[in-house]
């Protein structure tokens, strides 16, 4: 199996062949467009609007075009944004086996219908809120969430980080930010005017770093005009909403 990209695509070939590989154990080769896999089936083409000859085509913004034949797979959009899209698509007509984030055995030959899709999205912005100052959730859960959303073509996470509940992000200059503002001893277990807690300490924060691992894991090419992103709201200037 090969995937045919220009550089401008070799980060969203990368992805998809590591998606696969992980999932069926296959060996999946890349190469250039200016070098063509010698093979005549097998081949998953990734185009960018103009490349083709006699192609005069234009797609808006994450759109694209996937055609699946007899011989190859075609994704065509008019950037690495509706490509990667392209391939979120070409996903979802596998076998669920191949969702595996590891493979247990090689998987079998895949067959695929012909079919042909050409889809764009309604809304620039299609986000997903995700409140981890109330009850936190590690980095690993947020790194899940990304690889999920983009499944469903989403392109933004919006990450509510400090409420008076708790504060996420370390700030330099104010260390107990996160030593205080990041821990309470317990949460409400039921509306605030029954008083009622569940006794049970709650709390975590982010490093410093961990934005970037956001952003690096939301944009798998490196070059998308708007993939998944972490959107973080808060202003080292405003209060944790406690004494510290």
């Amino acid at each position: 199996m090969a995937i045919e990209a220009s550089d401008e695509l070799a980060g969203v070939a990368r992805w998809f062949r590591r998606v696969v590989e992980h999932a069926t154990a296959w060996r999946v080769e890349i190469v250039g467009r200016a070098r063509p896999s010698e093979a005549s089936s097998n081949v998953i083409r990734l185009v960018l609007e103009g490349d083709e000859d006699g192609d005069e085509r234009r797609f808006p913004t994450e759109g694209y075009h996937l055609l699946v034949t007899g011989s190859a797979v075609t994704v065509t959009a008019s950037g690495p944004a509706g490509v990667f899209y392209g391939l979120q698509t070409l996903r979802q007509l596998l076998p669920d086996s191949s969702w595996r984030a590891a493979v247990i055995e090689p998987a079998p030959p895949i067959e695929l219908m012909g079919i042909e899709v050409a889809d764009e999205p309604a809304f620039a912005w299609r986000g997903v809120h995700l409140d981890v100052s109330r009850h936190f959730m590690p980095k690993g859960f947020v790194l899940k969430l990304i690889d999920l959303i983009s499944v469903h073509k989403c392109n933004v996470l919006h990450l509510h980080l400090t409420d008076d509940q708790g504060w996420r992000m370390p700030v330099e200059a104010y260390p107990r930010l996160v030593e205080v503002g990041a821990w309470r001893r317990e949460s409400a277990a039921g509306h605030y005017r029954e008083r009622r807690y569940d006794g049970r300490p709650h709390g975590g924060f982010y490093s410093a770093a961990d934005p970037g691992s956001a952003e690096r894991k939301a944009d798998p090419h490196h070059d998308v005009e708007r993939s998944p992103a972490a959107y973080c709201d808060t202003d080292p200037t405003q209060r944790a909403g406690r004494s510290l």
